[in-house]
């Protein structure tokens, strides 16, 4: 795969691409599953600092996104999206300044929650197909650092930040497949850490609503009882309310409750007959 076969939000996502620490990779072969596969220029990438709690170390990290195609292993011709994490420079005046990690809390959680959430048969988020973590070499960003290699299944649609483009009948069937979604999601007792609607894909075809970037998900304990999907709330939150994210200022599609209506948990037929109730109807302003 090549530049001129990226398509539709990928392409547009690699036209506006703003970091280039992750290096385009035309083949990679997992040493430990054996798996090779051939990889397209990355369309994305996206660079996080910070301390990180569980490896007592401030940590910039560097995550490219492409597309990857299995040429041997379990199922050659398979198409995945491929995640190249890597440890990069704190100061890239001074690379010989930062302390190399084996590994990140970012990494960890990505590969422990789409593994669990895989085994578990959720179909909510996209199946992991090959993974492995490595360390960098001479010559990469940050020799001794972390490499980190993740294919997840390929997913039909679109991701969801431009939601606000989306006509009001299909923004309401959005609504109903992330209510499915986000309740199955819960059931396994995860949450995200990061709500919102650019960690969203929206496959129009087969109606269905998945939640991505599971890097910011977290497992809860299991002394706590699942969380409750209330529309009211969770629709707001993870910003399929309106033309706008802050949908308090620009209106509430009629389909999202409001003036208090907490309603917990609702079944197939409530959220249908929710989104029949606001065929046609304006967006709601508050009082």
């Amino acid at each position: 795969m090549d530049v001129s076969e990226l398509k539709d939000d990928i392409n547009e996502l690699y036209r506006n691409r703003s970091s280039f620490w992750v290096r385009d990779i035309p083949f990679f072969k997992n040493p430990r599953s054996e798996i090779l596969w051939k990889l397209g220029p990355v369309f994305t990438e996206r660079e996080t600092y910070g301390n990180d709690d569980i490896y007592g170390a401030y940590m910039t990290e560097a995550c490219g996104t492409c597309i990857a195609t299995q040429l041997e292993g379990p199922n050659p011709g398979v198409q995945g999206v491929a995640k190249i994490g890597m440890q990069i420079p704190d100061d890239p005046r001074n690379p010989s300044s930062t302390k190399p990690q084996r590994g990140s809390s970012r990494v960890g959680f990505d590969f422990y929650n789409h593994d669990t959430l895989t085994k578990l048969g959720c179909t909510c988020i996209p199946k992991m197909l090959d993974c492995v973590l490595l360390t960098q070499k001479e010559g990469d960003r940050l020799p001794g650092g972390f490499f980190s290699f993740l294919v997840m299944e390929r997913l039909p649609g679109r991701n969801l930040v431009n939601f606000a483009d989306l006509p009001m009948s299909e923004r309401d069937q959005v609504r109903l497949a992330f209510a499915k979604s986000i309740c199955e999601f819960y059931a396994f007792r995860f949450m995200h850490n990061d709500p919102d609607r650019r960690n969203l894909m929206w496959g129009p075809e087969n109606k269905k609503c998945y939640i991505i970037d599971l890097e910011d998900a977290y497992e809860i304990n299991d002394d706590e009882e699942p969380t409750k999907f209330m529309p009211e709330f969770h629709y707001r939150e993870w910003g399929i309310t309106g033309p706008e994210i802050n949908c308090h200022m620009y209106g509430l599609d009629p389909m999202v409750p409001h003036d208090g209506k907490c309603i917990e948990d609702p079944d197939d037929e409530t959220l249908e007959k929710m989104a029949a109730d606001a065929a046609g109807k304006e967006l709601v302003f508050g009082k």
